[in-house]
């Protein structure tokens, strides 16, 4: 396998592609398939909902990304040893599961969740601070787009064939079988030489400890954090709330799986991979708001939905494919924009401060969406989400075209970004600053 900066495209994109895979299949079922389950357990929407707290890891990668950039094992890799290790220990977890948790909610149940879902965004951090590191800006939208399709493609197994499934499995013998998958994607990313890095800003020696406030204070990045709040807003905060929709509109655990595996996850892994091709052709400027009205689109079409009194398979059909295909172009989007502004020796400080931000709010939101679920019905809830969406996209368009100005990303820019000459083969080892 080669290692050096050279290292072809397909490959750095393959090794990618796997560890998002590897990371897809457990946060699908956390996100997807969990909550759906529970609701077959008769437990409470706001109890379900409660469970998107234990995603706050997702939303804390600004507190310990400066210390995957700073320490590491040499001889396994600055990036590689963080993949290595949050994978093995996410199988671990997932066996916990399986050996000593019952069906049940429950504070260990939460508390291993939450272990989990530390484990996974530390994976997805060290992700994106490779994928920063190896890509070159002209590949950094087609990353992306593999990113997230392996992601997707993890759902289609974690979201999709293991809910469609547990019927028959159960609870043990369903994360067993979860564990197994984990493992087996991830031995590429496991076991690969690490590649080096291709920018000039990340191929150096200093053993400056990295800074999240000083990445914070740069010019226009105020403006780029602001903007992706109001994104995320609207993009993400009804993601996990239509499965136990679903659920309270008659509709099986057997059928939500099948829909997902079939339809909305194959939807999301092709839309992945087409929106590398539709970034060279639209600005992100003008694909973000477009995304944010399409949300508002879909949040109607629940609101009429929730006033249907049986729902035609179709139907819930064109909700969670929409919904997932919506959140794959606007993660493909999201992510090329934050490697472009991340690059440099600190790229895990840097993403890890953006990822925070982005997964912030639908961490914090569906609890809040669940109490207005259960006091006022779920037409209330998706109207007010609606709205929402609408106002939101007006805010995200006059902060790109008014605010974001001379720090607009190089992407689809008419001024390509300047490449870093690959380095030389005695500049190729990992910078010493690990332990």
């Amino acid at each position: 396998m080669r290692t050096s900066a050279t290292s072809g495209r397909l490959f750095k994109l393959f090794i990618l592609g796997t560890a998002c895979l590897s990371q897809g299949m457990p946060l699908a079922f956390i996100q997807m398939g969990l909550p759906a389950i529970l609701r077959g357990l008769n437990e409470s929407l706001t109890t379900i909902t409660l469970y998107s707290l234990l995603l706050l890891p997702w939303a804390g990668k600004f507190l310990y990304a400066p210390f995957l950039d700073h320490y590491y094992i040499k001889r396994i890799g600055k990036r590689r040893t963080w993949l290595m290790l949050s994978l093995l220990l996410s199988v671990a977890t997932i066996l916990f599961v399986a050996v000593y948790i019952p069906a049940e909610s429950s504070p260990r149940l939460m508390i291993t969740i939450f272990m989990l879902n530390l484990l996974l965004s530390i994976n997805d951090t060290a992700v994106s601070a490779y994928s920063t590191d190896i890509l070159t800006h002209k590949e950094m939208a087609w990353g992306s787009s593999v990113r997230l399709g392996g992601h997707y493609l993890g759902m289609i197994f974690g979201g999709g064939v293991i809910l469609s499934i547990y019927s028959i499995t159960g609870w043990e013998n369903t994360f067993y079988l979860l564990g197994g998958l984990t493992l087996l994607m991830a031995v590429p990313a496991v076991l690969h030489k690490e590649i080096a890095p291709v920018h000039e800003s990340t191929v150096n020696t200093k053993t400056e400890r990295p800074s999240t406030l000083k990445f914070a204070k740069s010019p226009g990045i105020g403006w780029f954090i602001l903007a992706e709040i109001l994104f995320v807003s609207s993009i993400y905060s009804a993601f996990q709330t239509y499965p136990p929709f679903l659920i309270d509109l008659g509709f099986s655990h057997d059928k939500i799986g099948e829909i997902l595996m079939y339809w909305a996850y194959p939807s999301a892994f092709a839309t992945a991979v087409l929106s590398g091709w539709v970034m060279q052709k639209i600005p992100a400027k003008t694909l973000l708001p477009l995304c944010m009205i399409t949300a508002a689109g879909i949040q109607l079409f629940a609101v009429h939905l929730a006033a249907v009194p049986n729902p035609a398979y179709y139907q819930a059909l064109l909700l969670l494919a929409g919904e997932m295909s919506l959140g794959s172009i606007a993660g493909v989007v999201l992510y090329t924009m934050i490697m472009e502004v991340s690059v440099g020796s600190q790229a895990a400080t840097n993403a890890g401060l953006l990822s925070s931000i982005a997964n912030f709010t639908p961490v914090l939101s569906p609890p809040l969406l669940g109490i207005i679920g259960d006091t006022y019905g779920y037409q209330t809830m998706y109207g007010i989400l609606a709205g929402s969406s609408i106002l939101l996209a007006l805010a995200v368009t006059f902060i790109l075209n008014a605010k974001w100005g001379d720090y607009a990303l190089a992407v689809n820019s008419s001024r390509p970004p300047v490449e870093a000459t690959p380095p030389s083969p005695a500049s190729q080892t990992i910078p010493d600053t690990g332990s």
